[in-house]
């Protein structure tokens, strides 16, 4: 067996850095090698046979690109599972350097939702509770009225959502999500839901001002007040068998004839008193539940023969 400093000077060739040799020789398990750059490495003599002399990469300060085209640099490397990240916009984000080199960093302002609609930084995740619930409820929300508004394809089957926009705060979800938490809540155990119509009327804009939660009844009997609209005023058809204009209300999924008449202004306004009353009583009903201004609205509405 060759003596300890008889293996100084010796050579070998790494598989990633070709030409080394030993110039310190402790004993098998503590040697250093240098490579034709002058670098240097401290290994095991059996590492150093076996060709298996690799450098440890200096990760700070890489660069990339993310998938959604943005820049990102390394600033911290503890371990490949332990990198922290900094995006150009300045979102940091600690994570496992596979994910830094597959560009599957994410950017929460980027507007993923169609276009228009970002994550956000905050406290509000979309995740779900359970495994069942992929996403929570306030993101279900929130992504249903980004797509009421930006997706061109659903707009083209419900005109009724063309020209409606989303505020710029609610483009953020984080904004969204802490507004829907603070107004949420339940009634007799039937689910609520958000209207735009109640406090804004002809707007076209989602947002904090034009925008409450009501009881699914209560979004049900506005909505209902355009449901039967087709060339004739709203709430108003024509019966072929009588040969007259008939006026119907919906009351709970059911329809109401409200009579026949024998033209259509006289039925539209025979509707437009049953519905007006029919909204007015829900109103009551829910006076104290729901918020007061969306009372304040119901009491006042107006059925026109415009809508």
């Amino acid at each position: 067996m060759l003596p300890k400093t008889g293996r100084i000077g010796e050579v070998g060739i790494s598989k990633w850095h070709g030409k080394m040799k030993i110039i310190k020789y402790t004993n098998v398990n503590n040697i250093i090698v240098e490579f034709n750059d002058k670098s240097t490495l401290k290994t095991s003599y059996r590492t150093f046979k076996s060709g298996g002399v690799r450098k440890k990469l200096k990760r700070v300060g890489m660069t990339g690109t993310t998938n959604e085209g943005y820049k990102m640099k390394i600033i911290e490397y503890n371990s490949s599972k332990d990198v922290l990240i900094r995006l150009e916009n300045g979102y940091e984000i600690r994570t496992e350097y596979k994910c830094f080199k597959n560009k599957g960093i994410r950017n929460p302002m980027h507007p993923s939702k169609y276009g228009v609609g970002f994550i956000g930084i905050g406290e509000y995740s979309s995740l779900g509770n359970t495994k069942k619930e992929k996403h929570c409820a306030e993101y279900i929300v929130w992504s249903d009225i980004i797509r009421r508004c930006y997706d061109p394809y659903y707009i083209n089957k419900h005109l009724v959502y063309k020209d409606c926009v989303v505020c710029n705060e609610w483009k953020n979800f984080q904004n969204f999500a802490k507004w829907y938490k603070e107004n949420y809540y339940e009634v007799e155990g039937q689910r609520s839901e958000i209207d735009k119509d109640i406090l804004s009327g002809a707007e076209k804009e989602y947002s904090p001002k034009n925008c409450c939660i009501v009881p699914k009844i209560v979004n049900t009997t506005i909505i209902d007040a355009k449901s039967f609209r087709g060339k004739f005023p709203v709430g108003v058809d024509f019966n072929k068998a009588s040969g007259k204009f008939r006026a119907r209300i919906s009351c709970i999924k059911k329809s109401k004839s409200l009579g026949y008449f024998s033209n259509p202004i006289d039925a539209f306004y025979a509707y437009k008193k049953a519905k007006e009353k029919q909204i007015k009583n829900i109103a009551r009903k829910y006076y104290g539940i729901i918020p007061y201004k969306a009372y304040c609205a119901l009491m006042s509405w107006e059925i026109k023969i415009t809508d």
